[in-house]
């Protein structure tokens, strides 16, 4: 892949220390568009309550900055919103070590495993085995039981992206791959849309393959409807999405109340 902006990008300096443990800053980030369905504010909730368990930022916009081009911004179809992904990412992660993107159709399901045990430190990205990875996504396959019928191919409803220099040339090439790239043409306006882009500049470019990671489904942790971990209901229908984060986000938000008050009649006693 020809670098786009490679020069101007590589002066980006990595984000101060955290105040966690580990210094690391991680950001977790969705996009909800003002008119999206019910299920997306029950699994914003469910993300709000994970993201504050290990002191992750947690980071929703519900418009794009540009709201003129009609490709990426329609109020009567605020799918379109997807195209604003990139760009989304791009801002954000200048001020996180790891920033995790999530689709309105995703929710955590396990509050006790940590982004660095699922991801970070499951693909080495601290370590010699993943220096030259700048993002782990999901196989686009939705069972882990079965196999894959489109052998690397990934989906982009659950992307982790590590900062360095080299994310941010990728994540500018994926933004204006709908306009340089004639394969991606066709994709400006139509589904699958910016997942099928940054497919398309995997499968053409050699060096995206050491850039990308991508986690296969039969790994059952991210990305499946039967995942254990961070589950995408992905092409279900809408009642069955909401009805899924609506008994999953009860859960999770009486788990919470309990937790902090069984903190506070501890602190009380002591």
């Amino acid at each position: 892949m020809q670098s786009l902006l490679f020069k101007d990008l590589s002066q980006t300096q990595p984000p101060p220390p955290s105040c966690r443990a580990n210094g690391k800053r991680i950001g977790i980030g969705m996009l909800n568009s003002p008119k999206i369905s019910a299920y997306a504010h029950y699994s914003t909730v469910i993300n709000y309550l994970y993201a504050t368990n290990h002191d992750y930022d947690f980071i929703v916009e519900r418009s794009p900055l540009n709201t003129t081009d009609s490709w990426i911004w329609d109020d009567k179809n605020q799918y379109l919103l997807v195209w604003y992904k990139p760009e989304f990412i791009e801002r954000h992660l200048r001020n996180y070590h790891y920033f995790l993107y999530l689709d309105s159709d995703v929710f955590f399901l396990n509050f006790k495993s940590s982004i660095e045990e699922e991801i970070i430190e499951r693909f080495d990205l601290e370590g010699p085995g993943g220096k030259d990875i700048c993002l782990v996504v999901p196989e686009d396959w939705f069972l882990k039981s079965t196999p894959s019928p489109r052998p690397n191919m990934f989906n982009a409803g659950i992307m982790l992206f590590v900062n360095k220099p080299e994310t941010f040339d990728l994540l500018n090439a994926w933004k204006l791959s709908p306009f340089t790239d004639p394969d991606c043409f066709q994709y400006r306006t139509t589904h699958p849309r910016e997942q099928a882009c940054l497919n398309v500049l995997y499968s053409k470019h050699d060096e995206l393959k050491k850039k990308i990671r991508i986690a296969p489904a039969s790994l059952g942790r991210f990305g499946q409807y039967d995942s254990e971990w961070l589950v995408h209901l992905a092409g279900v229908t809408e009642e069955t999405r909401t009805d899924n984060t609506l008994r999953n986000m009860t859960a999770a938000l009486n788990s919470f109340i309990a937790n902090w008050q069984n903190a506070i009649n501890a602190e009380k006693k002591s």
